[in-house]
């Protein structure tokens, strides 16, 4: 491809992340997460159209445009995320021009991401003014006092929130804060997951880059993993007796991650069942039960995803598909 139509592509890949970042700014940041998602895209596809260096010129024009328009607007958004978000297009890139795997390739974004948004929360935002400390007063007085924060005018679950919260006396703030980092952590990985399936969508529409298929059944994780997770989990119930506010954090933190990984992979081998087994999708039902059922389906997809992924419930299916 001669280097006038690269040029070419390349300022208007730049033009349209600045009209989006400019028709961002002027709805009130309502565009935020689409400019966020948008940015490690156009870098990733543009570098598998090229090569990773022109994928990192038109990531640093990307970067200063954004920089320009933040400082200008006095914008955290664009002086913190979208240059960080830069800099996980970048990683993204990287991974597509050494030819990783899907897996890898979804890792990849995954952690980038994760890492960018621990970085602006808990590091560059705070820098410029925006101390975590205040966000979590105002969750905290949310749970104390929903009528006046979010306008929830119920005195029963005023009480009961009130009364929940003085049960856990300084643990409290201590739960919020483990909440508040989950919450960004997951964010990370919704926003990786996402960037991932709009990447391998628009490398395979446009013919851009061939990626080897994978199913449901390849997802695992190891043995190893699946034991940790577990032991979170246990932990969890004698967390009580944790007298170290530090300690009893992390416990808490690492027990919800567990509680994640396990009822994610039982989720995933009812799933698999219902198709391999039973010949049925039922995934839809499985939805139904856990809304319905919440309490009993939660120590049943932790159950059966530990059993999946240390191996006995993977053994199982495969002797099945096996029998196919």
């Amino acid at each position: 491809m001669n280097q006038t139509k690269k040029l070419t592509q390349g300022a208007m890949l730049l033009a349209i992340i600045g009209a989006m970042m400019y028709l961002n700014l002027r709805m009130a940041n309502f565009l935020d997460t689409f400019v966020i998602l948008a940015i490690p895209v156009v870098i990733s596809v543009y570098s598998a159209m090229h090569t990773l260096r022109d994928g990192m010129i038109l990531s640093v024009s990307i970067g200063i445009l954004g920089l320009v328009m933040g400082f200008a607007a006095s914008d955290p958004m664009y002086i913190v995320y979208f240059p960080i978000t830069v800099l996980t297009g970048i990683a993204y890139s990287y991974g597509v021009k050494k030819d990783f795997s899907r897996g890898k390739l979804l890792l990849t974004g995954v952690v980038s991401f994760v890492i960018g948004e621990i970085l602006a929360t808990f590091v560059f935002l705070p820098f410029l003014g925006f101390p975590v400390k205040e966000a979590l007063d105002t969750i905290a007085e949310g749970f104390r006092n929903p009528s006046g924060v979010f306008g929830l005018a119920n005195e029963p679950v005023n009480q009961a929130l009130n009364a929940w919260a003085d049960q856990l006396g300084g643990r409290f703030i201590q739960l919020i804060l483990v909440t508040y980092i989950l919450t960004v952590v997951l964010t990370g990985v919704l926003e990786g997951v996402l960037v991932h399936i709009l990447n391998i969508f628009l490398m395979r529409r446009f013919r851009i880059k061939e990626f080897t298929r994978t199913t449901l059944y390849d997802l695992r994780i190891s043995p190893v993993v699946a034991y940790g997770a577990m032991l979170a989990v246990i932990l969890f119930f004698f967390s009580n007796g944790i007298e170290n506010e530090t300690l009893y954090g992390i416990v808490m933190c690492m027990s919800l991650i567990g509680v994640i990984i396990l009822i994610y992979f039982g989720y995933l081998f009812l799933m698999l069942y219902g198709v391999i087994v039973l010949r049925r999708n039922l995934t839809f039902l499985f939805i139904i039960g856990f809304f319905f059922f919440a309490p009993f389906m939660v120590v049943i997809l932790i159950v059966t995803g530990f059993l999946y992924g240390s191996g006995p419930l993977r053994r199982y299916l495969e002797r099945k598909r096996a029998q196919m």
